[in-house]
């Protein structure tokens, strides 16, 4: 009885979570963001500010879903050892949740972010606040687009968010990388600094309605897997990829060995050989 009632207050607290985060994203949209950007010419200057201000909601956010026991989760507690100056920033992506974590960790950065999302008029005028980069319809001119929007935010001093799976990952897996992300770092020529999620037992997945929350706590881990160097690998975006991929893998079997009881079988790997654009 304890537990079904345990459970149920966790669902209503989780339908709390969206409709503050849709009441969250108007008041920044219209009140918070505008008033940070009053004054400032510099679309990057903006973005910072813009950057700042996200950060601090998304740490309240993930405040209040701690409080609530939802997510046992605490930005403050992570550090992912930034660069002096602008960096790509990767990390896998199990959740829903992966980009608001990792952006109330490292505070500013730009992100890419599916085109049709720039209009939604919760979001929409975030995306455009923040100077996240517009991935389009994902043809292949708009990942050329995507790759010069994102040297444009290096070049500007901000750093930039990909998850180079392109899509959240699969259950207790990886897909295989996007070379994007490398190719950007390579011309670059920033550090490529590795973040990797684990979310146990696996919660907010693709796929997964937001009511479809797990018996015990969920606890969600940020860790830093190091930054790589382009100049280390001749600046060829196809070997940074690949070793990046392989440190992945072995920290996702590493996790499926130390949680057997949440891991679920193991995806069929998909090749390395080739790495998409």
């Amino acid at each position: 009885m304890l537990r079904s009632l345990t459970h149920f207050a966790r669902l209503c607290g989780a339908g709390f979570m969206f409709a503050f985060f849709g009441v969250g994203s108007l008041v920044l949209s219209y009140v918070l963001l505008p008033l940070g950007a009053r004054g400032v010419a510099d679309p990057a200057e903006r973005a910072r500010r813009a950057h700042q201000t996200i950060a601090r909601g998304f740490t309240l956010f993930h405040d209040i879903m701690r409080a609530l026991g939802l997510l046992r989760y605490d930005p403050r507690d992570v550090s992912l050892d930034l660069p002096d100056g602008p960096c790509v920033l990767i990390s896998n992506h199990p959740t829903l949740v992966d980009v608001t974590a990792t952006c109330a960790v490292v505070g500013s950065a730009c992100t890419v972010v599916r085109g049709d999302l720039f209009g939604n008029p919760f979001i929409g005028r975030i995306l455009r606040a923040a100077w996240h980069i517009d991935a389009g319809d994902g043809a292949s001119m708009a990942g050329a687009a995507v790759v010069q929007g994102a040297l444009d935010r290096l070049a500007a001093g901000l750093n930039v968010l990909i998850f180079p799976e392109g899509t959240r990952s699969p259950a207790g897996g990886l897909r295989r990388f996007r070379r994007g992300a490398f190719e950007i770092a390579c011309r670059a020529d920033v550090p490529l600094v590795m973040a990797f999620i684990t979310c146990t037992p696996p919660a907010l997945m693709k796929g997964l309605p937001w009511y479809a929350q797990p018996k015990r706590p969920v606890r969600l881990e940020v860790a830093s897997l190091g930054t790589l160097r382009p100049a280390d690998f001749d600046r060829d975006a196809r070997r940074l990829a690949r070793h990046a991929q392989e440190l992945y893998r072995a920290r996702v079997d590493a996790w499926r060995a130390a949680h057997p009881e949440d891991a679920p079988p193991a995806p069929e790997p998909e090749p390395t050989e080739r790495m998409e654009a």
